[in-house]
């Protein structure tokens, strides 16, 4: 019997609220691409090649396998995935995957999302983002996306890393998966990517409450009720029996938006170098309120 790879082929690592979850629904579509489940964050495991042997052993040798976590771009908070991804590849390069979504947008959305939740995996934010930013520094950090990749490619060279933009990818998604695809060395041939549904929405993806958390980790739901349940059918079960998230919610103000635009400008200009574009990826100065 073979042995199981200990050790991913590629990595999605974010950024968060830019469309991990849609991409990884599309990856594991693909007949020859194997993930677990969506934030496994193995790269945190304290034996990595353990935790991804584990991980992909009901995997073919003709799959390429992969983790799609976007823990691994939260610098400074989470800070040892490329050091435990290093151990692993001492001789090669895994493939970086890194989405990257209009700035301001991101960090309005990440706010939303986590004031919203009754998660005990994310600190507790007031709904009005106005009052948040001082005291929440990761809301600015995950949209620093040069800076967020910047170890990555220090790491593992800019030829192992692919920057998609989250705009390409929803306005021309069959196109964007087309060149991740190529990008990851695997065949578009007989695979459709004609996809419509949008993922992990902020809006509508379910609260996950402190009593469906306890109930998730429970040795009866691990061992016995999950292998039972496919990812769509415990999304559908989610979206059933969780409450909705919060509507209650300020918008920032006029100054709060310029101020968040402000202090990431540096960041894009370094990204638009790290992309070698010859404008910057997106246009501070016109950004439409939502």
């Amino acid at each position: 019997m073979p042995t199981a790879k200990n050790r991913p082929d590629f990595l999605v690592i974010g950024a968060m609220k830019c469309g991990t979850t849609t991409l990884y629904h599309d990856l594991l579509s693909h007949p020859n691409i194997f993930l677990p489940d969506k934030e496994s964050n193995l790269l945190f495991n304290s034996s990595p090649s353990d935790a991804f042997a584990e991980a992909y052993k009901k995997s073919s040798s003709a799959q390429l396998c992969g983790e799609v976590c976007p823990d691994y771009s939260k610098l400074p908070d989470l800070s040892d995935a490329i050091p435990n991804t290093k151990s692993l590849f001492t001789d090669s390069s895994p493939r970086i995957i890194y989405l990257v979504r209009e700035p301001l947008s991101r960090t309005l959305s990440h706010h939303r999302f986590v004031s919203s939740r009754r998660d005990t995996r994310f600190p507790t934010m007031a709904p009005d983002i106005n009052l948040c930013l001082s005291d929440h520094p990761e809301l600015i950090n995950y949209s620093r996306y040069a800076m967020q990749i910047r170890p990555w490619i220090d790491a593992f060279g800019i030829e192992s890393v692919l920057i998609v933009r989250f705009e390409d990818f929803i306005k021309n998604r069959n196109n964007t998966l087309k060149e991740i695809f190529t990008f990851l060395g695997v065949s578009i041939d007989h695979f459709s990517t004609e996809q419509n549904q949008i993922h992990n929405s902020s809006d509508s993806r379910p609260v996950l409450t402190p009593g469906w958390q306890r109930f998730i980790k429970t040795t009866f739901y691990l061992r016995f009720l999950r292998p039972l349940l496919s990812l769509t059918l415990r999304d559908k079960i989610r979206a059933l029996v969780l409450p909705k998230p919060s509507s209650d919610y300020t918008p920032p103000t006029a100054q709060t938006r310029q101020d968040i635009i402000d202090q990431l400008r540096e960041d894009v200009i370094e990204l638009q170098q790290i992309m070698d574009l010859d404008s910057p990826p997106w246009d501070l100065d016109n950004i439409k309120k939502p």
